[in-house]
Formats: structure tokens, C-alpha cells, sequence
């Protein structure tokens, strides 16, 4: 689960607690009114579930590379040079010597 999604069902949790935000205007027992705010989380979630569930965030600052990884990369890069422009030892080589 990921952050985002975490984070809305606590807050779909936080306002659908019965006298918190949203107040019906039933007038009905006590069981009943925790039963309908039940009722309406569970419809509300599993409907929306994946639709936050499927936002693309970026979360964090990982979508940067880091500065070792561009250095790695670099001295990769120049020791491929340095081998392509280097002659490939053999052992064919010392026995015509």
C-alpha cells in the first residue's frame, strides 16, 4: 500500500466517524447511524480504491539519480573508451616473438 493511498483511507476513515464531520439527518438509534457510516466507508473505498490506489507520484526525491551513480557511470563509460582504443592481448602474439 502506498503512501497516498494509506493516507486517503485515513482520512475517509476520519470524516466518516459518526458526529465528526458529516452529521445525517436520520433520526434513528445510535447503531444504526454507525451502521450507515460503515456501510458508506465500504462503498466509498471500494469504489475509489483503485483510483487512488493508481496515482502516479512521485514520492521523495528517488526519481533523481544520485551524484555516485552519475560518477560510476562516467568511469564506465571512459573505461570502455580506454578499451576499444587499446590493442587486445593474445597469446598468439608472444609466440610469433
Amino acid at each position: 500500500m502506498k503512501l497516498l493511498t494509506l493516507l486517503y483511507v485515513f482520512c475517509l476513515f476520519y470524516v466518516l466517524i459518526p458526529g465528526n464531520i458529516i452529521k445525517l439527518p436520520i433520526k434513528t438509534s445510535k447503531m444504526n447511524i454507525i451502521i450507515i457510516h460503515g456501510l458508506l466507508f465500504t462503498v466509498i473505498l471500494s469504489c475509489t480504491y483503485n483510483l487512488v490506489e493508481n496515482v502516479k507520484l512521485i514520492e521523495g526525491m528517488d526519481h533523481l539519480p544520485k551524484k555516485n551513480d552519475q560518477e560510476n557511470e562516467n568511469k564506465n563509460q571512459e573505461g570502455t573508451e580506454e578499451m576499444e582504443n587499446e590493442d587486445i592481448y593474445s597469446p598468439s602474439q608472444d609466440a610469433g616473438r
